[in-house]
């Protein structure tokens, strides 16, 4: 589960998404994404996304890990179309999340 990051005078927050989780093989942990309201100070957001190509295959890069892979290969397309999918049709399941591709220990 994510820990909640406390705001600091001139910093910045970088949040990394499930497809860095994956290529790292969690030495980076993607961001549990929830927005909770300000009401007590000024916040600036600017939200950028950068996807995979849609055919990408993703899964651990050995350059970038040690140890056994913590995840199977799977493409960007049906990751990213099964939380879409649930998005906007709600499927009534849980939404899809990257430990879906998890090898079990």
């Amino acid at each position: 589960m994510g820990r909640a990051v406390t705001p600091r005078a001139g910093t910045i927050v970088v949040n990394l998404g499930d497809a860095m989780q994956v290529w790292t093989n969690d030495n980076y942990r993607a961001a549990v994404h929830r927005v909770m309201p300000m009401a007590q100070q000024t916040r600036y957001s600017t939200p950028y996304f950068y996807n995979p190509r849609n055919d990408a295959m993703l899964e651990p890069i050995p350059g970038l890990t040690q140890g056994q892979p913590r995840f199977s290969s799977f493409s960007w397309r049906d990751y990213i179309k099964g939380r879409v999918d649930d998005n906007f049709t709600d499927l009534g399941e849980d939404d899809i999340q990257i430990d879906k591709y998890r090898i079990s220990a």
